[in-house]
């Protein structure tokens, strides 16, 4: 999670008005930064093993 995203959802949360439409945003976006980690990393491990099982 970026120091970026935390400082979003930090206002959104001390927000005087609960904005859902953003929250939802907001936490779509760092969803889908997540998925792309975890399928980078899962493309890493892939690479790993098949140099060692080759």
């Amino acid at each position: 999670m970026a120091i970026n995203d935390i400082e979003k959802m930090h206002t959104l949360v001390t927000a005087e008005k609960f904005d859902e439409a953003a929250v939802r945003k907001q936490i779509s976006q760092m969803m889908q930064a997540q998925v792309e980690r975890q399928i980078e990393m899962t493309r890493v491990r892939n690479q790993i093993y098949n140099l060692l099982n080759s």
